[in-house]
């Protein structure tokens, strides 16, 4: 469709696991530009490790493995929206630690109900995904 509207589109599927933050989030994310004007080429985006990346608080002070998607609905005990913790069991992610696994400030949703916070974080994309997005739109060459 976008390429009947006049545009040319690049595309590419990124995980957030791979930008820094413990958490696999595959998102497919599409550039487009009006035919017939300049266009940087910004993908392929090549893997990027973490290491690239200011290191961040971690999620939970207890540690953490890697997180499932962080989704928009209140977080159920049945395997999604939840943390493994070791010797723990498994129990609720909060709204902070949502909040950082999608690379945000701590208290970036404070002020709004606890169900509104998941739910913005849920639907918000990672703020490293779209930083390395958003570099390449800023490359010479």
């Amino acid at each position: 469709v976008l390429t009947e509207l006049g545009y040319r589109v690049q595309w590419q599927v990124l995980n957030s696991k791979n930008f820094g933050v413990p958490q696999n989030r595959e998102r497919v994310f599409i550039v487009g530009h009006l035919r017939g004007t300049s266009r940087p080429e910004i993908f392929p985006i090549e893997k990027v490790t973490q290491r690239n990346f200011k290191q961040g608080k971690e999620p939970s002070k207890n540690g953490f493995q890697i997180s499932r998607s962080v989704t928009s609905g209140y977080p159920k005990m049945r395997g999604e929206g939840t943390l493994k913790l070791e010797n723990c069991g498994i129990r609720r992610l909060t709204p902070t630690e949502c909040e950082r696994l999608q690379a945000f400030p701590d208290g970036w949703t404070k002020g709004i109900s606890n169900s509104q916070r998941y739910k913005c974080l849920g639907n918000a994309v990672t703020v490293n995904v779209i930083k390395a997005i958003g570099e390449r739109f800023n490359r010479k060459g």
